[in-house]
């Protein structure tokens, strides 16, 4: 039972200055969410492409001893849209570019935040 109580004792899983990775990783989440959203988004090859992409940068990020920070960004956005409606993206083929812009756009950034990481 002691052991349980201890597993978050010790030193932080976060490296220095990962705050700019947490906030890129809740942008991702959120821009995520937002495309998930718009009509037929799930079954996409563009989406999927993308899907692709945030599990490499993921790795990337394990790599470098920076995947909590990942983590906790996509939590703080789970924790902040359960507390209300979201907005949702309307129908048609404008609003599904954008949102995939947008998602792509904070794939990017999130690939900046994870370059920047030092191990």
């Amino acid at each position: 039972m002691l052991a349980l109580l201890c597993a978050a004792c010790g030193s932080t899983p976060n490296p220095p200055n990962s705050q700019p990775l947490r906030q890129a990783a809740f942008r991702e989440a959120s821009a995520k969410a937002f495309l998930l959203t718009c009509p037929g988004a799930s079954g996409r090859a563009e989406v999927a492409a993308q899907a692709r992409r945030f599990d490499e940068l993921v790795q990337l990020a394990a790599r470098k001893g920076a995947d909590y920070p990942i983590w906790a960004g996509a939590n703080d956005y789970a924790a902040i849209a359960r507390q209300g409606p979201r907005e949702r993206c309307t129908s048609g083929g404008d609003a599904y570019n954008q949102a995939l812009a947008a998602y792509s756009g904070a794939l990017d950034g999130l690939a900046r935040a994870i370059a920047e990481v030092r191990q």
